[in-house]
């Protein structure tokens, strides 16, 4: 009977390497940004801030659509870091209100999906700040 408890527990530990081995190797994508990228990313968004509302909801446009920020990782923790530092400011992924923040790593993208815009602000880098155009 011991035998078979050591054997037991010692699979057991060894499944549970496996699947924390197989956690780390689908999730480390995912913390690659070091503290320094995120202070850098941070006083990024604080410039921005400046020139927004203190609170309310305003547009976020990417590289992608709000529907394709899923399959997206690096858009998808930009949008969220933008939502953390943003805050309390509602952030919506779509472009539905006066004021939007553009947030594109391909700056041709960013010149095809802000058309309809005028450009408050451009802090570099592919961010900047939009406003509806007025009819």
């Amino acid at each position: 009977m011991g035998k078979l408890r050591t054997l037991s527990l010692a699979v057991l530990i060894i499944v549970t390497l496996v699947n924390l081995l197989d956690q780390k190797r689908l999730t480390g994508p995912l913390y690659k940004q070091t503290a320094d990228d995120l202070a850098v990313y941070d006083l990024r968004l604080q410039e921005l801030r400046a020139f927004l509302p203190r609170e309310g909801v305003i547009g976020y446009l990417s590289d992608t659509t709000p529907a394709g920020m899923e399959a997206g990782q690096d858009v998808l923790q930009k949008f969220y870091r933008a939502q953390y530092a943003l805050a309390p400011l509602i952030i919506n992924p779509e472009a539905h209100t006066d004021l939007v923040i553009a947030n594109y790593s391909d700056p041709s993208l960013a010149r095809m999906r802000t058309k309809g815009f005028v450009v408050i602000k451009d802090f570099g880098g592919g961010l900047a700040l939009l406003q509806k155009k007025t009819s």
